[in-house]
């Protein structure tokens, strides 16, 4: 269809008697999401749901089997969503329930059931009678992505073999000027699970990265002569969003469903449990440790503002930095990064009037302090292209160049990574072809 009204909408599904399609949008940071309805006679594309909310709004919806109703899978906040349904003929809102997970995707059961699931393997179902969600059935291991109903007690699912991203270590060549070691080839670190999140703790080889194996995530660490030990475990169904090594190597620091929380790399047994710095009802987001180690800079998220806050680790204490940035980078008393709403980093200087922008730097795919880095006065970020990874270098002392970029790697679906404090090489997320298979889940 060459309709220029469908630029930036992709198809999720049909309309009743396939007289029409279901479409969802391209996200953007700066907007909400709606769900369209496009009439394949007439040709027209109409609004079918208004979200008003502090995340990115509504990304996916599907048909029930009658027609008569739409549900919808709604972010109100990063990483929580809601189930919405829709009476399409009254135009009323039948539910609107919070669900225990981000769901990303959803299957009709014979007009009066909704089942969801999430990428981590994770099951609900909303019933429209009860108006009750329960989570009273087990998937099996590595099964997600729920496709089709297939009678009573019945549904056909996704299942792969749990291996679909590993770590891989790089030499850097962005730069253009680091020497090249010529003994020195990157490594892959191929375990059982997926992997991400990767960070170097320090100048030397250790790092860390987060892994998901079978519906339990946990964070592991392998030092210089690749001893391999778990640092701290946890359940799937608490997302994690972002994980962050402080300079000197010792801690670390991860947002898990929008708290923060800190680990000592040190400690390597027992495992840890993890020592959460913000209450639950709070949200935030973003994490980058201070300079000295004792402090970590957040975005605490109210409504749809975002503010910069200080967070010191040793005793607590809070101090407002900044409002409108969603990450913060500071390089000396006066001088840091900051990336706002639009996603747009900025070189700031502090005044009589707080943070200024000064000069743009770069503009980012995202916020998180897993997707840009700054070493040794440059500006680090990831992004894709098409269907191609890159990582790209701004220099902080000569902004007005155009970003320098390397590709990381064909259909890249993570793009999270790190730069080796001495520049020499980069941690990136691999993608590998899982193998699948579709199959058939009763009780």
């Amino acid at each position: 269809m060459n309709d220029k009204s469908l630029n930036n909408l992709f198809v999720i599904g049909w309309l009743k008697a396939q007289s029409g399609l279901l479409f969802a949008e391209q996200v953007k940071s700066t907007k909400q999401h709606s769900i369209y309805q496009y009439d394949l006679e007439s040709k027209q594309l109409k609004t079918l749901s208004y979200p008003n909310v502090a995340g990115k709004g509504d990304y996916l919806a599907g048909l029930s089997d009658d027609g008569a109703k739409l549900a919808i899978l709604r972010e109100v906040s990063k990483q929580k969503a809601a189930l919405v349904i829709i009476d399409l003929k009254s135009g009323d809102e039948e539910a609107n329930v919070m669900l225990p997970f981000a769901a990303s995707k959803l299957v009709w059961h014979e007009s009066t059931e909704i089942f969801l699931t999430s990428f981590n393997g994770q099951l609900a179902h909303y019933n429209l009678l009860s108006k009750k969600i329960e989570q009273d059935i087990t998937l099996p291991a590595n099964t997600n992505d729920v496709f089709a109903s297939c009678g009573e007690q019945c549904l056909i699912l996704r299942q792969h073999n749990g291996d679909f991203l590993d770590i891989k270590e790089r030499p850097l060549q962005v730069t253009g000027t680091v020497e090249q070691n010529g003994l020195f080839n990157g490594r892959i670190f191929n375990y059982a699970g997926a992997q991400d999140f990767p960070s170097y703790l320090n100048a030397s080889a250790d790092l860390v990265f987060a892994e998901l194996n079978n519906k339990q995530f946990s964070i592991e660490r392998i030092n210089s002569h690749g001893k391999r030990f778990t640092l701290a475990e946890f359940n799937c169904a608490n997302t994690l969003t972002a994980l962050v090594a402080s300079d000197d190597g010792n801690q670390l620091a991860g947002i898990i469903s929008g708290r923060l929380f800190i680990l000592n790399t040190r400690k390597a047994k027992p495992t840890q449990s993890l020592n959460f710095v913000t209450a639950a009802l709070e949200r935030v987001e973003n994490p980058i440790w201070s300079a000295d180690n004792h402090a970590i800079y957040v975005a605490h998220l109210k409504g749809n503002v975002p503010n910069i806050v200080k967070l010191n680790v040793l005793n607590g204490e809070r101090e407002f930095i900044a409002s409108g940035f969603l990450s913060f980078k500071s390089l000396d008393a006066d001088t840091s990064v900051g990336v706002d709403t639009s996603l747009t980093a900025w070189f700031l200087k502090k005044g009589e009037q707080g943070w200024q922008k000064q000069s743009k730097l770069a503009q980012l795919n995202s916020a998180s302090p897993n997707r840009w880095r700054i070493r040794n006065n440059a500006l680090y970020f990831s992004r894709r292209v098409a269907r191609v990874g890159e990582v790209c270098f701004v220099s902080l002392t000569n902004p007005s160049q155009d970003a320098v970029c390397e590709k990381m790697d064909d259909n890249q679906f993570r793009l999270n990574f790190d730069i080796h404090p001495k520049q020499q090489a980069m941690l990136m997320v691999e993608s590998l072809s899982a193998q699948s298979n579709i199959v058939r889940l009763t009780w």
